[in-house]
C-alpha cells in the first residue's frame, strides 16, 4: 500500500505476533533436530528415531552389502600428531570415503574411531547393491591415492572390506543412553575381513557371498 500500514494492520499484526513467533519457534526445532540427529546417527536411523522407535532391544533385519573400512597404521601414523592435526587427517580421510559410499546410494551408519561402517541396501536387488558398494570402494581408494599424489600432507593407506549379508538395526545401551547402530553375525564377518586386509596387504577384500552377487568377471 502506498500509505504504507494502517493502524488496523498494526494492530492485527501485534495481535498475532505471539501466535506466529510460537508457531515459527516450533516449525524450526522441527528442522534443528531433524538435522542433528541426520548427521549424528544418518538417514534411516533418524527417521527411525523421530519416528519414536527408540525402545532398547528393537531391531529391524535387513539385507544389504555392507562396507567396512579402516586406516592402516593409524596409532603409529598419528603418534606424534596434536589433536587438531589427528583430527584433520581423519577428516581428510572421510572426506576421501564417505562421499562415494552416498553417491553410491549407501548409508554410513558408523564412524568408530578411523573405521567406517557402511551399508548398500540390497533387499530388492542384491547384485545392484554389492556393485555400487564395490564401486564405492573403488572410487574411495582412488580419491585416497589422489590425496596421497598431491603431497605436502600426512600419506595414509586404507583397506576396505565388502560383504553381504544381514544385518539388524537395533537399540542398545543402558539407563538413558542408547546406541542406534547395526549389529549381526555378518557385520562381525565383515569386520574380520577389514583387519585381513593389513594382514594381507591388500587395499580391498571381498567375501564368497559378495563375488558370487557380482560375478568373478568383475574383479
Amino acid at each position: 500500500s502506498p500509505g504504507g500500514f494502517s493502524n488496523e494492520d498494526i494492530t492485527l499484526l501485534r495481535a498475532i505476533f505471539p501466535a506466529l513467533c510460537a508457531y515459527q519457534e516450533i516449525v524450526l526445532l522441527k528442522r534443528l533436530l531433524q538435522e542433528v540427529t541426520r548427521m549424528y546417527v544418518g538417514e534411516e536411523p533418524h527417521r527411525r528415531i523421530l519416528s519414536g522407535e527408540v525402545h532398547r532391544g528393537e531391531v529391524t533385519r535387513i539385507e544389504s552389502a555392507i562396507v567396512m573400512a579402516d586406516m592402516r597404521a593409524f596409532t603409529s601414523l598419528t603418534a606424534d600428531m596434536t589433536a587438531e592435526q589427528t583430527t584433520a587427517l581423519l577428516n581428510d580421510y572421510f572426506d576421501c570415503i564417505v562421499p562415494p559410499i552416498e553417491a553410491a546410494g549407501g548409508e554410513v551408519l558408523k564412524f568408530i574411531g578411523d573405521g567406517v561402517l557402511a551399508i548398500v541396501r540390497g533387499e530388492h536387488d542384491a547384485p545392484r547393491a554389492c556393485t555400487q558398494a564395490l564401486a564405492a570402494a573403488r572410487d574411495g581408494l582412488r580419491a585416497v591415492a589422489a590425496r596421497n599424489e598431491a603431497g605436502g600432507l600426512p600419506r595414509f593407506e586404507i583397506g576396505i572390506a565388502l560383504h553381504y549379508g544381514s544385518v539388524a538395526y537395533g537399540n542398545i545401551g543402558s539407563g538413558m543412553r542408547l546406541d542406534y547402530t547395526v549389529i549381526g553375525r555378518d557385520v562381525n564377518l565383515a569386520s574380520r575381513i577389514a583387519g585381513l586386509c593389513g594382514q594381507l596387504n591388500r587395499k580391498l577384500l571381498v567375501s564368497d557371498s559378495f563375488r558370487a552377487l557380482v560375478g568373478d568377471g568383475t574383479f
